[in-house]
């Protein structure tokens, strides 16, 4: 039985994606899904053995997990996966990847319906 409290994060979710989510297409090695997402962005720091500090950022896109089914399969984001965006006529390919120490992937509410993924640009065409 689904709670008060995961019915509202269940309405807000789908009020999020109707009204500002995008058409993406996740891939891993041959399997893909068409899905809407939404898009954000994440600050991070990282210092190396000498304490030079690096500042960069993320694109992040906020998922359904119920939707990230490839071969007929819920399954967790993976480093390596690629989502690939069509902006105007040019379609952008992002690679999943850590941020930071952190997983490339969490979950933005405690039933984890909704999933952000940490993303960074490897490839553009058109």
């Amino acid at each position: 039985m689904t709670s008060p409290l995961q019915s509202a994060v269940n309405g807000m979710t789908g009020a999020l994606l109707s009204a500002s989510g995008v058409p993406v297409t996740y891939t891993r090695g041959d399997d893909s899904v068409a899905l809407t997402a939404g898009v954000g962005r994440s600050e991070y720091e990282n210092a190396d053995l000498q304490g030079i500090v690096a500042v960069g950022a993320t694109r992040d896109y906020l998922i359904r997990a119920a939707d990230l089914r490839l071969g007929g399969v819920v399954v967790e984001p993976e480093r390596g996966d690629a989502i690939a965006e069509t902006i105007g006529s040019t379609v952008y390919t992002w690679e999943v990847m850590p941020l930071g120490a952190e997983p490339p992937f969490r979950p933005c509410d405690p039933g984890r319906t909704l999933l952000r993924i940490h993303t960074q640009l490897v490839e553009t065409e058109g």
